[in-house]
């Protein structure tokens, strides 16, 4: 499958899980796959910004940049995505 590149602009609350949000506004377009998951998501926020992905928690770094490792045949498989504070209009950069 050719991975795809999309930025989703979304606003969340703690409860809320990114990547069933991604999937939501996709299924809207006609896309169908029951057990979606991200392979890469980048987003700028403020630093310290608390993350959990898959259920590990992540703080955005100084430059107040947040990626995970992606190098084409190379990728961590992104189950679920939560920002305990929320988001509002945050781009969140993925590839699926």
């Amino acid at each position: 499958m050719i991975p795809n590149y999309r930025t989703f602009t979304l606003t969340a609350t703690a409860e809320d899980d990114i990547v069933k949000l991604i999937y939501e506004e996709l299924k809207k377009e006609g896309y169908k796959n029951p057990d979606f998951k991200l392979r890469f998501i980048g987003f700028e926020a403020a630093a310290g910004t608390q993350i959990i992905i898959n259920g590990n928690p992540n703080k955005v770094p100084s430059t107040k940049y947040f990626i995970t490792p992606y190098t084409g045949d190379e990728y961590m498989l992104i189950k679920t995505v939560k920002m305990p504070a929320g988001c509002a209009a945050l781009d969140f950069h993925v590839i699926y």
